[in-house]
């Protein structure tokens, strides 16, 4: 359990049927702290059916890349079809 005095230094880990991505670390970001990622993060899926996407999730991690080495602060799971029906979503090629 960590302390108000506590500081992390977390990053997001973005996986999609085994491709990994991640941003950058902030750093000592202390608990009580809001952390915003502004970054754009492109995977490139090759050979991939619609199937394959349509049957895909998307996990989302937050991850302390402080004292404990990939410490998971919390995750996020959800369907690739739900970001597809999205309005105003982009998906290039």
């Amino acid at each position: 359990m960590l302390d108000d005095e506590d500081t992390v230094d977390p990053f997001i880990k973005i996986n999609i049927l085994g491709q990994e991505k991640s941003t950058s670390i902030k750093k000592d970001i202390s608990c009580n702290s809001k952390v915003t990622f502004e970054e754009h993060l492109f995977m490139e899926l090759k050979n991939v059916s619609k199937e394959d996407i349509g049957n895909s999730n998307i996990l989302l991690s937050v991850v302390n890349k402080g004292f404990f080495k990939g410490d998971d602060i919390g995750q996020f799971e959800m369907a690739v079809t739900k970001i597809y029906n999205m309005k105003n979503h982009v998906m290039e090629h």
